[in-house]
C-alpha cells in the first residue's frame, strides 16, 4: 500500500446552533418559539445551519475525491483513537468544523 492511500483523513464536526435547540426542544417549531420568545432572530440560526451544512458537503466531496476519510460529531471526539506514530493535524475554517487530522 502506497503512504498515499495509507492516508485518512478524519473531519470533526460540530452541531450548528440549531441543530442544539432541536436536540433540546425537540422539534425546529418548539426551537423557534424559544429564540423568538428571547427576541433573537430565527432566521439567523436557520441561515448558520444552512451555510454550515452546505459548505460540510462540499467539503466531504473534496474528500471524497481526495481519498479515504471518515467524519466524526465532535462530542465522540474524546472515544476515538488516533494512532500518534501517523497523525499530523491541520486547522480548517472554524465554521466547517473544527479541525481536520490526517491519518
Amino acid at each position: 500500500m502506497s503512504a498515499a492511500s495509507d492516508r485518512k483523513v478524519v473531519l470533526v464536526t460540530r452541531k450548528t446552533r440549531l441543530e442544539d435547540l432541536i436536540a433540546k426542544y425537540l422539534t425546529a417549531a418548539q426551537a423557534r418559539f424559544y429564540v423568538e420568545h428571547l427576541g433573537a432572530d430565527f432566521s439567523d440560526y436557520q441561515r448558520e445551519h444552512d451555510v454550515y451544512r452546505e459548505q460540510l458537503h462540499r467539503t466531504v466531496q473534496s474528500l471524497e475525491r481526495w481519498g479515504r476519510y471518515q467524519i466524526i460529531e465532535r462530542s465522540f471526539l474524546p472515544n476515538f483513537i488516533f494512532e500518534k506514530a501517523r497523525c499530523t493535524w491541520c486547522a480548517a475554517r472554524p465554521h466547517l468544523s473544527d479541525f481536520v487530522g490526517l491519518l
